[in-house]
């Protein structure tokens, strides 16, 4: 196939609605979405608005226009489809555990995205959402980050988003809710139920995951597929409880560029049958709220077809100075119709902001239009088969004469269908083929562009990041209500001898790389730690650190979270971490995460050992990285996620070799390795997954050419 086509064989759904939400909202769709929404899809229509009579402030319109075209997208492509539809012995922490979900009345949990499908591992750029659930029918999504609350009531076939903020209301009912509700966090909830059941017990689609320690508490875990569904599911083997629970789903390679990226969505800190009140999941507007109801018009239930195709196309073009995708693709790289979709809303902007009422009205509905276009032309190109033999060629612009734009064998025979840059079609033989136009070349980098990159340590939103509020707190005596610091993000720790004040030009400095802070080595700066007794997370990220700091971090008994990437350590001179001072955190028992990214010491990952629980570690741009310290690695029992990105220097005493991969081999618990790309100097990705045949290894930037 052309590399400009995105479309390959799709004999199922999974994967292709999270996607299409995933480019609009950045928010993906869990896997569970995708059998719900075929089973409402005929009841499905797409969005429209009409204004109530207050004004909508035009602040708050951009998040209107992108949560509407969003239910747009995924409408059309759901009722674009012509619509088809290890094994473990009985376990008694199992059937216990099931026959307990079955008891469930409400639910309240923690939900964040993860690439590895471990807790912690990544958070997405909107942090955590909590959902609140009371059975059977009722939900409340709240997110901290944005300031939004998700009421969703399916007996009344209602949603509302409440923007707290600025007081702005989006109101759906009927089917266009029943479209939304299917990609709420909320599925997840129902991902458990669906898979965790009674009748299932010793059913072969179920399969034991071993068991693990987390917070003390032991865990005994099970993965169950159904209907190319993955969920994972670990309970606490006293109270039968679920701890956490993964759901799997995936950014499918024909819609990403090429590179699919597995993604898992997370249920944590989970509460079962919790006293919740009925008022918390009230429809209602609360009062000084402004609405904007969403109203039903009749949606398109037939296939998608060709023609749907043209007219994404023509909107396309009008909407892009008369120029064509370049390519399609679900993603919203340059070039993509997802791009220009996004332009497009941001452009009425204007028109919302300096419009009248029935203005900003038609604003929302020509994106809503433009955005149910696009999903009824992704559905079609979802049926495409290889055999259709579908070709796309970008680059060119509308009326461009005797210019195919693509072509395809709508009966995977010997007949074709061109569809040229005047947006006119023409049947043709096999035989009778014109010469593929010069299209543009995709980028090899844009293959990436929604690729998972290596990931960073991240606290929680409601991390303490303010050097001002973290005072407030402590005059107040509330430390023992924190769970997070995030010190290393505060200007008021950060020691340089480059100074820099902003609006101030950037020049060039020589630096000492001897240099340290002008104060006693044997202080200790933080000492004040001691006073967060509940502290879970702690980021130190590129400060100074004196030997007594080291001692205090090592006293935080509660700590689960530690970044330590890029510190230095200091007493008559400043230097990076080494070995020997990974032995003062001997105590931290509970942690589970460690970064220490941007470290150059040979040895002393062996001290590692005293640290029981660790599940994931980051050694991201680490010099000095060899043999002898890639083997230390095999200490860490439990290690599950790795980053491994070693900083290489000519010396051959601090690279690794074939040898110290195949020590890897000895990490049994070991589920995802992310390898950093260096050029050249890169770790051997097709060699490390011959030798890890149980691990995903995973590039930032896998598939670029090595001439780049």
């Amino acid at each position: 196939m052309n590399p400009n086509s995105d479309n390959q064989n799709h004999p199922e759904l999974d994967g292709q609605l999270e996607t299409a939400v995933w480019a609009v909202l950045s928010d993906p769709v869990p896997a569970d979405a995708i059998e719900r929404v075929k089973q409402r899809a005929y009841s499905a229509a797409t969005v429209r608005s009409t204004t109530t009579s207050h004004p909508v402030d035009s602040r708050r319109y951009p998040v209107v226009l992108r949560f509407a075209v969003a239910a747009s997208v995924l409408a059309a492509i759901v009722s674009g489809f012509a619509l088809i539809g290890i094994p473990f012995e009985n376990s008694n922490v199992y059937a216990q555990a099931v026959k307990r979900l079955e008891s469930l009345t409400s639910m309240v949990c923690q939900v964040q995205f993860s690439s590895t499908g471990t807790l912690n591992e990544m958070v997405s750029m909107e942090g955590y959402q909590r959902v609140v659930y009371l059975a059977p029918s009722q939900h409340r999504i709240e997110n901290d980050r944005l300031r939004t609350v998700q009421i969703i009531d399916r007996k009344q076939n209602r949603i509302v988003l409440l923007q707290e903020d600025t007081k702005q209301a989006i109101v759906m009912e009927g089917p266009s809710a029943l479209v939304l509700d299917a990609t709420s966090p909320a599925r997840l909830i129902e991902a458990l139920l669906h898979h965790f059941r009674v009748d299932r017990i010793g059913d072969e689609s179920v399969k034991s995951l071993g068991t693990q320690m987390r917070d003390g508490v032991t865990l005994e875990g099970y993965e169950s597929t159904l209907g190319g569904e993955v969920v994972r599911a670990w309970f606490d083997v006293e109270t039968l409880a679920p701890v956490i629970v993964a759901v799997r789903f995936e950014i499918p390679a024909h819609m990403n560029d090429g590179e699919p990226v597995p993604m898992w969505r997370i249920m944590s800190d989970i509460q079962m049958n919790v006293d919740v009140s009925e008022d918390q999941f009230s429809t209602t507007l609360p009062n000084g709220f402004e609405s904007l109801v969403v109203s039903e018009d009749p949606q398109d239930l037939s296939p998608a077809k060709l023609d749907d195709v043209i007219e994404m196309l023509r909107l396309c073009a009008q909407a892009n100075e008369s120029k064509f995708p370049l390519w399609l693709s679900i993603g919203d790289s340059t070039g993509t119709q997802m791009e220009i979709l996004s332009k497009f809303a941001a452009s009425l902007e204007n028109q919302v902001h300096n419009g009248t009422e029935s203005e900003k009205a038609a604003a929302l509905e020509s994106a809503q239009e433009f955005g149910a276009a696009i999903g009824r032309a992704i559905a079609f190109q979802f049926s495409m088969k290889p055999e259709n033999d579908w070709n796309y060629f970008g680059g060119a612009e509308l009326n461009q004469s005797n210019r195919p734009l693509f072509w395809y064998s709508p009966e995977a025979d010997d007949q074709y269908t061109i569809v040229y840059a005047d947006l006119k079609t023409k049947q043709v033989t096999r035989a009778e083929l014109p010469a593929q136009p010069d299209a543009v070349v995709r980028p090899e980098s844009s293959r990436n562009a929604v690729r998972v990159s290596t990931p960073r340590f991240e606290l929680p939103a409601n991390a303490i990041d303010d050097f001002a509020k973290l005072q407030a707190i402590r005059e107040r005596g509330r430390q023992a209500e924190v769970e997070y610091l995030d010190l290393g993000r505060m200007r008021e720790f950060r020691e340089s001898q480059v100074t820099f004040v902003p609006g101030e030009e950037i020049v060039m400095q020589e630096v000492d790389s001897s240099w340290k802070p002008d104060r006693d080595g044997s202080s200790s700066r933080f000492a004040f730690l001691k006073e967060f007794t509940h502290l879970k997370g702690l980021n130190l990220m590129h400060l100074y650190l004196t030997q007594n700091d080291l001692d205090t971090i090592g006293s935080l008994t509660s700590l689960q979270r530690l970044s330590l990437s890029g510190v230095y350590v200091f007493d008559s001179s400043s230097r990076r971490m080494i070995g020997d001072d990974l032995t003062r955190l001997s105590s931290l028992k509970s942690l589970e995460l460690l970064d220490l990214s941007q470290s150059n010491f040979v040895g002393g990952l062996k001290h590692m050992q005293e640290l029981p629980r660790l599940h994931t570690l980051y050694l991201g741009s680490f010099e000095h990285l060899n043999d002898a310290s890639i083997g230390e690695l095999s200490v860490l029992k439990n290690l599950e996620t790795l980053v491994l990105a070693p900083v290489y220097a000519t010396n051959p005493k601090t690279t690794v070799t074939n040898a110290g991969l195949e020590s890897l081999k000895d990490l049994s618990r070991l589920r995802t390795l992310y390898v950093g790309y260096h050029g050249k100097w890169t770790l051997p990705i097709d060699q490390l997954r011959e030798l890890l045949p149980g691990v995903d290894v995973r590039s930032p930037v896998e598939g670029v050419s090595q001439t780049r």
